[in-house]
């Protein structure tokens, strides 16, 4: 995958059953080395980034509810 190199990795997407994007979760920060990188849960979906924060994020529309920082 490739992404802009002076923002953040909009890398977790939700998709429908036949294929089509529903949504991209939102940046946690603006970094440009930031990205999502695991599934921490998935009831409520919690995924880390690679700031070193927990985030979680709402299943209906890809929107940040919450986050903790881990490091």
């Amino acid at each position: 995958m490739e992404f802009p190199e002076n923002s953040p990795a909009q890398n977790l997407y939700a998709y429908s059953p036949s294929g089509a994007e529903l949504w991209r979760a939102d940046a946690h920060t603006t970094l440009s080395t930031d990205g999502y990188t695991n599934f921490i849960s998935e009831d409520p979906l919690v995924v880390g980034n690679f700031a070193g924060y927990n985030v979680t994020i709402d299943p209906e529309n890809g929107k940040i509810l919450d986050s903790q920082f881990t490091k």
